[in-house]
Protein backbone atom coordinates (compact mmCIF):
# COMPACT_ATOMS: atom_id res chain seq x y z
CA UNK A 1 0.00 0.00 0.00
CA UNK A 2 1.48 3.44 -0.72
CA UNK A 3 0.97 6.49 1.03
CA UNK A 4 2.53 9.59 2.04
CA UNK A 5 4.98 9.98 4.68
CA UNK A 6 2.52 11.88 6.74
CA UNK A 7 -0.52 8.77 6.74
CA UNK A 8 2.43 6.31 8.29
CA UNK A 9 1.31 5.36 11.32
CA UNK A 10 3.79 4.42 14.40
CA UNK A 11 3.15 0.82 13.99
CA UNK A 12 3.79 0.60 10.25
CA UNK A 13 7.05 0.32 8.32
CA UNK A 14 8.68 1.66 4.98
CA UNK A 15 9.48 -1.62 3.18
CA UNK A 16 9.71 0.29 -0.38
CA UNK A 17 9.89 4.04 -1.44
CA UNK A 18 6.78 4.83 -3.35
CA UNK A 19 6.14 6.75 -6.92
CA UNK A 20 6.09 10.16 -5.36
CA UNK A 21 9.93 9.54 -4.31
CA UNK A 22 10.57 7.43 -6.92
CA UNK A 23 9.71 9.66 -9.41
CA UNK A 24 12.17 12.67 -7.70
CA UNK A 25 14.98 10.48 -7.56
CA UNK A 26 14.70 9.69 -11.11
CA UNK A 27 14.69 13.41 -11.63
CA UNK A 28 18.05 14.31 -9.53
CA UNK A 29 19.89 11.49 -11.18
CA UNK A 30 18.77 12.87 -14.43
CA UNK A 31 20.40 15.71 -14.01
CA UNK A 32 23.30 14.28 -13.25
CA UNK A 33 26.87 13.23 -14.85
CA UNK A 34 28.38 11.41 -12.04
CA UNK A 35 26.39 8.94 -9.65
CA UNK A 36 27.55 7.45 -6.11
CA UNK A 37 24.43 5.37 -5.45
CA UNK A 38 25.08 3.83 -1.69
CA UNK A 39 21.75 1.83 -1.92
CA UNK A 40 19.70 0.25 -2.48
CA UNK A 41 15.83 2.19 -1.33
CA UNK A 42 14.01 -0.35 1.30
CA UNK A 43 13.63 -4.12 1.98
CA UNK A 44 15.10 -4.90 -2.28
CA UNK A 45 15.93 -8.51 -0.90
CA UNK A 46 11.91 -9.10 -1.68
CA UNK A 47 11.65 -8.70 -4.79
CA UNK A 48 7.55 -7.38 -3.51
CA UNK A 49 9.77 -4.24 -2.45
CA UNK A 50 12.34 -4.00 -4.87
CA UNK A 51 10.69 -1.63 -7.31
CA UNK A 52 12.13 1.68 -6.22
CA UNK A 53 15.84 0.04 -6.01
CA UNK A 54 15.24 -1.73 -9.48
CA UNK A 55 13.98 1.89 -11.10
CA UNK A 56 16.75 3.64 -9.52
CA UNK A 57 18.97 1.06 -10.94
CA UNK A 58 17.56 1.33 -14.08
CA UNK A 59 17.30 5.23 -14.36
CA UNK A 60 21.18 5.00 -13.33
CA UNK A 61 21.89 3.01 -16.17
CA UNK A 62 20.19 4.91 -18.46
CA UNK A 63 22.16 8.29 -17.47
CA UNK A 64 25.87 6.57 -17.44
CA UNK A 65 25.26 5.55 -21.14
CA UNK A 66 24.68 9.36 -21.98
CA UNK A 67 27.20 10.44 -19.43
CA UNK A 68 29.39 8.66 -17.86
CA UNK A 69 30.79 6.43 -14.87
CA UNK A 70 27.96 5.36 -11.92
CA UNK A 71 28.82 3.52 -8.70
CA UNK A 72 26.33 1.46 -6.68
CA UNK A 73 27.23 0.04 -3.38
CA UNK A 74 25.08 -2.22 -1.80
CA UNK A 75 24.53 -2.49 2.27
CA UNK A 76 24.58 -6.24 1.26
CA UNK A 77 27.73 -8.61 0.88
CA UNK A 78 25.90 -10.65 -1.21
CA UNK A 79 24.83 -9.95 -4.40
CA UNK A 80 21.56 -9.97 -5.04
CA UNK A 81 19.60 -11.74 -8.18
CA UNK A 82 17.75 -9.05 -9.19
CA UNK A 83 20.81 -6.94 -9.55
CA UNK A 84 22.02 -8.98 -11.54
CA UNK A 85 20.68 -7.96 -14.86
CA UNK A 86 22.52 -4.74 -14.03
CA UNK A 87 26.10 -5.73 -13.22
CA UNK A 88 27.63 -5.67 -17.15
CA UNK A 89 26.31 -1.56 -16.68
CA UNK A 90 28.03 -0.24 -13.63
CA UNK A 91 30.71 -0.70 -10.99
CA UNK A 92 29.55 -2.89 -8.37
CA UNK A 93 30.76 -2.71 -5.00
CA UNK A 94 29.16 -4.40 -1.49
Amino acid sequence: ENKDFDKIKDNEIILDIGQKTISSIKKKIEQSKTVLWNGPAGYFENPNFAKGSIEIAKTIIKNNNLYGMSIILLRSTQKVEIFDVFLDSLIWSS
